[in-house]
């Protein structure tokens, strides 16, 4: 049978004391890490599901059966429409190929008039 002092096990014991301490501040480290990970996958998700809803309500919008003259007047009339420049101008300058340099904003009368001048 193999004995060993009471030095030896109590170096075993303050060694494995010393891993346990080891593995739990690397237990810790890991659960931060990994919460960290979920966050930022949750906030992709999120933003992933928003750009999805962006794109079925301008594919439904896109798709709509609806005539331009309808909007015109309501889009032109909004704020959006004499703002220099916002994000939903230049996704609208994409969209229609527009230069954004060279668009000039008018109101509906001021183009009514125009186009009437033009086609005469």
């Amino acid at each position: 049978m193999n004995c060993q002092n009471r030095d030896d096990l109590e170096f075993i014991i303050w060694r494995q004391a010393q891993e346990i301490e080891r593995l739990k501040g690397e237990n810790a480290w890991m659960r931060k890490n990994v919460a960290v990970v979920i966050e930022k996958d949750n906030e992709l998700v999120s933003e992933n599901r928003m750009l999805k809803e962006k794109i079925e309500t301008f594919e439904k919008a896109k798709n709509a059966n609806v005539p331009l003259a309808n909007h015109a007047d309501v889009f032109t009339k909004s704020s959006l429409w004499h703002q220099e420049q916002t994000e939903n101008n230049c996704l609208l300058d994409v969209i229609f190929k527009r230069n954004p340099d060279k668009t000039v904003r008018v109101p509906i009368t001021e183009a009514a008039i125009y186009v009437a001048k033009e086609l005469s």
